[in-house]
């Protein structure tokens, strides 16, 4: 379903769809320091950048080391991982679960 937003001073609205204004409230939430979930401030992130250090077991029990894979849904890049989790509720910050199913099994498989 679309919603609208308005993109420039003159208040001209535009058609968007569900996804970019969902990445939009993300990233907002992500500048504001609060949970999308409960919207509370108590936001703890973790880096960890490896390089080329990685490990990991995919649910197939594939494993691998070095770059991580491309699936990112979130949670880094290639260098590791970096994940936001709310001390209040628990909830990831970015996770689209349906997202990051369909792209750990493409790369297990890769």
């Amino acid at each position: 379903m679309a919603r609208t937003k308005h993109t420039d001073k003159k208040r001209k609205i535009e058609e968007v769809s569900e996804e970019e204004v969902s990445g939009e409230e993300e990233e907002q939430n992500a500048q504001t320091n609060t949970c999308e979930k409960c919207n509370k401030n108590t936001l703890f992130t973790v880096c960890s950048r490896g390089c080329d250090n990685n490990y990991w077991t995919f649910p197939n029990g594939k494993e691998g080391e070095g770059y991580m894979p491309i699936i990112q849904n979130g949670f880094g890049d290639s260098d590791g991982l970096q994940i936001t989790i709310c001390c209040d509720c628990g909830a990831l910050q970015g996770l689209n679960l349906a997202q990051l199913r369909q792209k750990v099994l493409d790369a297990q498989d890769d």
